[in-house]
């Protein structure tokens, strides 16, 4: 108990440190920021936190164990770290705070950290893929412009330059849109391969298995992402460019989630979860 006080009254002062050195941007964490940036980092975060919540008695009982040198330098190591990390906006300032947070936590308890480093890092992740995906280059996007404009061609008068798609809605006007990463679902993915390393943290499936549901899934949210913009197109062609824009801010929420269910689901079957 003592010591977990000592990592509370520690994390505490270097805590108070860190936003005297960083500051903070709340204004930033307001809905309309969060409803124009998107809501996928946190959304990935409270599922770590939940499932920090699950594991609780697993930590707890690592917590008792000694604590030996080389976590101490891979603690303090991490703590100097997040001290470092580049912020500019409130996703990565969380990163950088939970490091700091967990830096000290793991120079206290050791073995214990080891969830929280695996969860933190599966939230790394989640804000670091999709700007891969953009410095990769235009294939993704292109590949799912080209494929986007093919499935419609044959039933309105649509057409591409590049990732720009051309079509003329029922009024007559012609519409053009820029297809990016971003909206080709990068996040999507993002979110995808989170929740999937967290299911296979909380219910590992044997690697065969994993393998083959890892596939499926990349491919079925690679067609959810496609039928996402499919819903776009047709909400402009019928309805006119602002409906565009409402349907890119939510049609994902509903989309996603509705697939993932079913594959979370399958994957729980062969989890053996509904036998």
């Amino acid at each position: 108990m003592r010591k977990l006080l000592v990592w509370i009254a520690t994390s505490i002062v270097f805590t108070a440190v860190f936003f005297l050195k960083r500051g903070i941007s709340l204004d930033k964490l307001s809905p309309a920021y969060i409803e124009k940036t998107g809501a996928y980092p946190y959304i990935v975060l409270s599922m770590c936190v939940i499932l920090l919540f699950l594991k609780r008695e697993q930590i707890i009982a690592l917590m008792n164990i000694k604590t030996h040198l080389p976590y101490t330098i891979i603690g303090i190591s991490l703590s100097a770290l997040s001290m470092l990390i580049q912020v500019d906006e409130p996703p990565i300032q969380i990163f950088a705070l939970l490091l700091l947070w967990l830096g000290i936590f793991t120079a206290f308890f050791g073995k214990a950290s080891w969830i929280p480093l695996a969860l933190l890092g599966i939230y790394g992740f989640a804000l670091v893929f999709p700007p891969l995906v953009f410095r990769f280059g235009n294939f993704y996007p292109m590949a799912t412009t080209t494929i986007l404009v093919t499935l419609l061609s044959p039933l309105i008068p649509i057409s591409n330059q590049g990732q720009t798609i051309h079509f003329l809605d029922v009024s007559g006007n012609t519409q053009n849109y820029f297809i990016d990463a971003g909206c080709s679902g990068s996040a999507s993915l993002a979110i995808f391969l989170s929740l999937f390393f967290l299911m296979m943290l909380d219910a590992p499936l044997p690697w065969k298995k994993a393998g083959y549901m890892l596939i499926f899934g990349l491919a079925g949210t690679t067609l959810q992402n496609i039928l996402r913009l499919v819903v776009l197109v047709f909400a402009g062609y019928w309805h006119g460019s602002e409906t565009v824009w409402t349907a890119h801010t939510y049609a994902g929420y509903i989309l996603f989630p509705a697939w993932y269910a079913l594959f979370a689901y399958i994957y729980l079957k062969q989890k053996g979860a509904f036998n």
